[in-house]
Order: structure tokens, then sequence, then C-alpha cells
């Protein structure tokens, strides 16, 4: 048994690396569902086998029952199989952050795909049949702009309310304060430039060469 699953394993995956292009829109949101659901599983020690099982099946599109009993080694195999053929998407809306985001009281399993297709729907007009089947990329793209109207339409609803203004009763000013936005909106911080001190303005102390890497030792500036 365990030989067919690996040669039916084997096959799903030599079909899916010729392949030409990456995963289908719809596709690739329950996909990233699914590894989200992984990495939780990981932590908490919960369904992870069968949650790989699903995102391989997903990528493949092939019930895992016929290849649930392969070698451990081959299915973890496909599954950093599956992720290298998912499309690399860098977008400001896709950018990480660390801000814990409080689930909706409406939330439901596999939210994301019906959220992000109503989007474009009601925006653009399009079928769900086509939504599904766009570009990874072309997709997102359009939600941020989507996001991006919104936002800026309720910053400017917001600023002719009353609720962004403080008085200071000292000054005897309003102050104005903005809508919060998300993360992905706001300026990025710059990682602080690194430059060369002069021995001579070096505070007094004793520095230990080898304590520090060469890149962070004091170095003299040529004056020519």
């Amino acid at each position: 048994m365990r030989i067919i699953h690996n040669l039916v394993l084997f096959i799903l995956m030599w079909g899916l690396k010729v392949r030409r292009g990456t995963y289908p829109f719809r596709q690739w949101i329950e996909m990233e569902s699914k590894k989200e659901k992984i990495i939780k599983s990981l932590q908490d020690n919960s369904d992870f086998p069968t949650y790989l099982l699903e995102y391989i099946s997903l990528a493949v599109k092939f019930p895992y029952k016929y290849f649930q009993k392969a070698d451990w080694i081959r299915l973890v195999s496909a599954f950093y199989g599956c992720i290298s053929k998912s499309p690399k998407v860098e977008l400001p809306i896709t950018l990480p952050s660390d801000e814990k985001q409080k689930e909706a009281d409406w939330e439901y399993p596999n939210r994301t795909w019906n959220l992000y297709s109503h989007m474009l729907c009601k925006t653009y007009g399009w079928d769900l049949e086509y939504v599904a089947n766009m570009d990874v990329f072309e997709a997102l793209a359009h939600i941020q702009e989507i996001v991006v109207d919104e936002q800026l339409d309720r910053e400017f609803y917001y600023g002719l309310s009353e609720a962004a203004y403080t008085y200071d009763s000292r000054s005897k000013v309003s102050k104005f304060n903005p809508l919060p936005r998300p993360h992905w909106m706001r300026k990025r911080i710059q990682p602080i430039k690194k430059f060369l001190i002069p021995a001579n303005m070096l505070p007094f102390g004793v520095i230990n060469p080898e304590a520090l890497p060469d890149e962070y030792l004091p170095k003299e500036i040529s004056k020519t």
C-alpha cells in the first residue's frame, strides 16, 4: 500500500512541477488559509498531519486519501514543493506585522475567499468565476487599491467631525488627531545608517579587539 501511495504522490508532484504558471487566486487563498492552520497546529500540537495532507491536496487538486500513507519524508518534501510553486507577491498590503489582529465576531472558517471576492465583484462588477481565476498579484493589487480608497474616504469624513479634534485649554488651540491607518499604509521605519567615528572622538575606555567583530571596531579616518 505504501509503495502505491508513494507512486501516486510522485506522479502528482511531477505534474505540478511541469505545470505552467502558478496557482489561480481562489486556490492560492485557500492554500494560504490552510498554511496558517499548519503553523498554528505546530504551536498547539493539533491535527498537523491532517492539515499538511489537506494543503497538498489543494495544491495538486487530488484527494489525499490516495497518498496519505506515503513516506513522511516524501509528504514533507511535497509540501515544500507546493510552496515553491506559489507566486511571490511583494505588495505593501502583504507585509507582515507584529500587531495582533482581533478576530471579528462574525468570523467563520474560510471567510477570506468570500471577503476578497465580494470586494472585487462589488467594486468592478466581475463575476466569481473570473475572480477565482485571476492572477494573484493582480487581484491583491486591486484589493489594496479598494482598501486605500475606503481608508482615505474614512479619513476625509472623520476630519470633518468634532471627534477628530481635542481642545487644549492651556494653549486654547484645537489639535487634530489623525485616524489610525493600517500598518502597511504607515511610513516605514528606516534602518539607522552606520558611520565611522574618528578614534579621537570615542569616549574614554578600553576596547577589547577580541570582544567585537572587525566592522564595529574604531578605524582611523584617512584625511586623503
